[in-house]
């Protein structure tokens, strides 16, 4: 009987393939952008103007969005490590997971107009 209640926790196959694919693909993405070959999948500074893409250093920006990128693929895992939880203990872990990403997106939007602009 426990083997049975254990089996309802574990993740459902469409589950893990979501997510595995999901985080294959945001990997993706922050290794081509981290090497200097996405700078056009960066939002907002693909269709900025000349004037507005040399006030940024290029290589600070990709570090910011690759770090970001990288920091949500390892967060998109928690709901599914953490879906045997019950009670109080899942909803804590769901609070601190969408405080993690709230950080991790307010992070990113400041380091990406502060420390990624170039100093005058």
């Amino acid at each position: 009987m426990t083997s049975h209640i254990l089996i309802i926790y574990l993740p459902t196959l469409l589950e893990l393939v979501i997510n595995s694919v999901t985080s294959v693909i945001m990997l993706v993405l922050a290794l081509i952008i981290w090497k200097g070959k996405g700078d056009k999948l960066i939002a907002g500074y693909n269709t900025a103007s000349e004037q507005e893409r040399a006030k940024y250093d290029v290589k600070r920006l990709r570090q910011v969005i690759a770090a970001c990128l990288f920091a949500i693929t390892i967060l998109l895992w928690i709901p599914v490590i953490c879906r045997a939880l019950t009670g109080k203990a899942k909803a804590i872990v769901y609070i601190i997971w969408s405080l993690l990403i709230l950080v991790v997106v307010i992070a990113t939007l400041i380091l990406a107009n502060t420390w990624a602009k170039k100093k005058k």
